[in-house]
Parts: C-alpha cells; structure tokens; sequence
C-alpha cells in the first residue's frame, strides 16, 4: 500500500503539468482564427506531448476559425470586379491593417516572437521587402522605443540596404552598428548632393544625431577628424557646426564638446572665460570675459585663433558689434579672427 501511494504521489504532478499545458493550449485554440496563427504548429505539437486528443483540438480549430483574412481577400475581389481600380483597393486594405496594427500593438507580446519561435520568423523577412510594411515599422519603433522586437527589425532593415529610410527613425541609434551605417549613408549623401533639398537631409540627421548624447558626441568626434582632409573638409565642417546650431536650437548643450573638440581644454584661461558665455543657459557676452580674451589675444603668446572662430562665439559678436540697443562694443578681435 506504501508502495501504491508514492507511486501516485510521484504521477500526480507530472498529470498535474500536462494538464495545465493542455488547458493553456485549449485556450490559444479558442482564440479568434486560431488556425492561422504562426505559431499553430508548434502549439498543436505541444498539446499532444501533453496528451491531447486529436478529436477535440480539430473541433476546436474548426469551431474558432472565422476566414477573416479569406473574408478581407474576397471584399477587395469583388471591388475589383465591381470596376475599383485593384491598386487603390489594395491600398485601402494596406491602410486600415496599418491603422488596427498602430492601436493594438503591444511590444511585450511582439518581444515574445523570439522566445515562441525560437529562430527569425519567416514572415518578418517578408514584410520588410515591402515599403507600407517598412513605413509600418518605423512609425512603430518611434512609438514603442524599447521593444527588442522592433529594433532587431530595423537592423534586419539596415542589413537589406534600406538605411537611407531609416535616417529619421530615433531608435537606430541605439545600435551603433547601425547608426554608423545610417551616419556614413547621410554624410555620404551630403558631400555628394546637388539639388536644393539638401536641409531635409540635414534635418533627418539632426534628428538622429541628437537623440543621445553618446550619438552627438560620436558623430561631431568623427567630423572633426574627418574634417582634417584637405578635400572636403571644409564641407565636413559645415556639417559640423550646423549640427552643433541645430542642437542648440532643439535645447542641447554643445559647449563642452565643442570646446573639448577644438583642444580648449589646453588653454584654462579662455576655456573658462568661453563655458561662462557659451553655455546654453547663457549664451550672453559679458564684459569681464570679453576683456580676458581681448588681452588673451594681445598677448605674445596668444591662443588659437580657431577660438574666436566658433560660430556661436562669432554670432554673439556680431549682434554687439551691430545692436543698436548694446551698452558697449566688443573689442577690435573679429578682424583677428579672419586672418
């Protein structure tokens, strides 16, 4: 009789396991269409590890099948016989599963993908090959930034030579590989772009660039040694200094890394005499400061003059040089700055 009951005690939890996975399974069976899930496959499999009965999962599958995907197929055949132009019809279609796809998405599910299929599901692969799918994506990705899902989608994007799309999409600078491709692609583009939208181009790059702080501090480091070449880096300078404007605009404070960029951090002096005025909660010249850089420059032994050369530096001197409300004018030092 002892015997007997440990034997019982030790197939109780195995038949307690196996019912619980054949519960769970019933449930998934149950859900609307079913029987056109990705999954179905493995799921089926796994009720009949479990003990399932055949009979009752194909009662199941059949009674939680609805077609609304043949349903959808057939309306837009019928449109089209009816006289509707098939592009227009099948875009119609596009449009309302992109719309149910934006209102119900949920990352945690979407990041289980991965987990359930254990390998890159075929029909992502697919999807990315189409532009309304793509477009689909980076709308997604932009809305739901920490979904592992969408992100290894846009990699899986920028590996099929799709990332001149992407340079506007936040979340691929959160995989430096891709953001260096993105970033090669969009500097690539400028130094070789005639026509008149090149600040489209721009801004796209500003909006990525300046997501983080990591990916302004990567890429203004890079222009700044590839601004070296004697070809083009005047233009790479441009680039990095209407980069560095465009984040003071968007709110971001570029002085520390500008300076550090242009080796201030050897000159303590006007180092601290420009963060005082550049900083962006200043962004003011003051007389002390101005006076410090004057004799700075009058100096023997003066600084570079790359210093005086900053734009926002110029631009603050300029305004009072010409302002007719400035209380006094900057010292004679924007001639110096030319030579």
């Amino acid at each position: 009789m002892e015997d007997s009951s440990q034997e019982d005690e030790q197939i109780l939890p195995e038949e307690d396991e196996n019912t619980k996975v054949i519960k769970e399974c019933l449930e998934a069976f149950h859900s609307k269409d079913s029987i056109c899930e990705a999954s179905i496959f493995k799921t089926v499999k796994k009720y009949f590890n479990a003990g399932g009965t055949p009979e009752e999962v194909v009662n199941v599958l059949a009674e939680s099948f609805q077609g609304i995907g043949n349903l959808a197929r057939q309306l837009v055949l019928w449109l089209e016989f009816c006289g509707e132009n098939q592009n227009e019809t099948e875009k119609m279609v596009e449009d309302h599963v992109k719309e149910l796809l934006e209102e119900h998405f949920d990352p945690r599910k979407a990041d289980t993908i991965f987990s359930d299929e254990g390998d890159l599901p075929g029909w992502l692969g697919e999807m990315i090959s189409y532009p309304t799918w793509r477009n689909l994506f980076y709308s997604l990705a932009d809305k739901h930034p920490d979904c592992i899902m969408l992100n290894f989608t846009i990699k899986l994007i920028s590996d099929a030579g799709f990332t001149d799309e992407i340079s506007s999409v936040s979340t691929a600078s959160q995989q430096i590989d891709v953001f260096s491709r993105i970033l090669k692609t969009s500097i690539a583009s400028i130094l070789t772009f005639r026509g008149t939208s090149l600040q489209d181009i721009i801004s796209d790059l500003v909006k990525l660039v300046c997501s983080s702080k990591h990916t302004y501090f990567y890429t203004i480091a890079l222009l700044h040694q590839a601004a070296k070449d004697k070809g083009t880096g005047y233009k790479l300078r441009y680039l990095s200094q209407e980069l560095e404007r465009r984040a003071r605009l968007m709110g971001r404070d570029t002085c520390n890394i500008t300076l550090g960029m242009n080796g201030a951090a050897a000159y303590p002096v006007i180092y601290q005499a420009l963060t005082s005025m550049l900083t962006l909660s200043k962004n003011a010249l003051n007389s002390g400061d101005v006076t410090t850089i004057y004799h700075l420059y009058s100096s023997d032994d003066p600084p570079p003059v790359a210093f005086l050369r900053l734009p926002q530096l110029f631009e603050l001197l300029i305004d009072a040089l010409y302002s007719p409300s400035a209380r006094s004018h900057p010292p004679p030092f924007l001639s110096y700055s030319s030579c």
